[in-house]
């Protein structure tokens, strides 16, 4: 084909697959997939164009908001389309002069309209053409912003059906050795306040202002409100924390979690928030083709009355259910006792599933669930290894 294409006075270009057969002497390889491709490109002396879909895909939600338009299921926000930079650091001076440019994708499934279209691409777009004709040195995302504050009058003028809540409540989590979890709210909308409740009614004017960090140690529903000079900036920011008997505990993986899906720290999958729809913001945990098997470490034996994890289902993107997830206990950590498994994961998204354990004592809990192994015949990516994406196991 490249022949052919030469022939004609062109050049080939094509997806990162298509250094699985050795590339053609003359070959552009667009890197989706992540660096991998880019840089293996780049080392072979090829030219690069780095469009990684865990940054510059622009079909992914923007928001963590359930209210937002049906999207592909991973989250992008402006700020980490911002803060991508292309060229990588493993590559020398002269490898990377092969990285020639930056693409931002956006595919259409979920697009209904020209509208929804423009919704997903600004202001997206404009940071990521910002870093195709920016210095690393002269990228300053606050600087950004307050550019992207003004340019906002000519998305106006342009009727450009643009995001505009690029600046709401962003959330970071920590899970604490005493059983707790600790939130930390923030924005960069200029001269704002967050307003908060913990008992689940909606933040108002009155309510409590958000200072530092929040400690949570019982199963609470917190809500919160930015407000600026023009009143409720963005919708309301909500999470429910889930402290139970694993919040914090030590726990051990026989497989190690693979990326993209690596926790975002080591408590992840105990840490009382459950990962959503957006599936690469560090929640889940996704094991390739191996099992899961999993013990948590309660600290001391006590009453164990229920155990539970969730399950991402979605065969689109080669995430599939466990043959089986089975439950076991045990008080030295050696010898364990099953004490229930599940088979059935009905939906096409997050099954949450548990066993109920009655009249037990337990210091060590463990988690099994076999991997489908090889994605079917008939099935997207037929032949390769499944992934089996998990995240919150929690303990009563």
């Amino acid at each position: 084909m490249e022949k052919y294409l030469n022939a004609k006075g062109k050049n080939l270009i094509g997806w990162d697959e298509i250094l699985e057969g050795g590339l053609s002497p003359k070959a552009t390889v667009m890197s989706w997939q992540g660096e991998a491709g880019g840089i293996a490109a780049a080392q072979q002396h090829h030219d690069v164009v780095m469009c990684p879909e865990s940054h510059y895909y622009l079909d992914y939600y923007q928001s963590l908001q359930t209210s937002e338009p049906i999207a592909t299921a991973g989250f992008t926000p402006l700020e980490k389309v911002y803060r991508y930079e292309p060229i990588p650091a493993i590559l020398n001076p002269t490898e990377q002069t092969y990285i020639k440019g930056i693409q931002g994708n956006t595919w259409s499934e979920y697009l209904v309209s020209e509208a929804q279209a423009e919704y997903m691409l600004f202001p997206r777009a404009l940071a990521i053409a910002e870093t195709a004709w920016s210095p690393k040195v002269l990228k300053d995302y606050t600087d950004f912003l307050k550019r992207l504050r003004i340019q906002e009058k000519v998305l106006q003028q342009q009727n450009v059906h643009y995001f505009t809540r690029y600046e709401e409540i962003q959330a970071r989590f920590q899970t604490n050795t005493n059983g707790s979890e600790s939130i930390y709210l923030t924005s960069s909308l200029p001269n704002a306040t967050i307003r908060f409740t913990e008992d689940g009614s909606q933040p108002n004017t009155q309510s409590n202002i958000w200072k530092d960090g929040l400690s949570i140690v019982k199963p609470t529903l917190i809500k919160a409100q930015l407000f600026d000079k023009n009143g409720a900036y963005g919708q309301v920011w909500e999470q429910w924390v889930n402290v139970n008997l694993a919040t914090g505990k030590n726990i051990t993986f026989k497989n190690t979690p693979q990326a993209p899906y690596i926790p975002v720290d080591q408590y992840a999958l105990s840490n009382g928030i459950i990962g959503t729809h957006r599936y690469n913001t560090g929640q889940w945990l996704g094991f390739k083709g191996e099992d899961l098997e999993v013990v948590v470490d309660l600290s001391k034996s006590q009453s164990v009355k229920e155990i539970g994890i969730s399950v991402l289902k979605y065969h689109w993107q080669r995430m599939w259910e466990p043959t089986e997830l089975s439950f076991w206990i045990s008080e030295d950590g050696k010898a364990y006792e099953k004490v229930g498994s599940v088979k059935d994961f009905p939906e096409n998204a997050i099954n949450t599933v548990s066993v109920k354990v009655p009249n037990k004592t337990a210091r060590f809990v463990k988690v099994i669930g076999i991997n489908k192994g090889t994605i079917p015949v008939g099935e997207y990516g037929a032949g390769a290894k499944a992934w089996l994406i998990v995240d919150e196991l929690v303990v009563y």
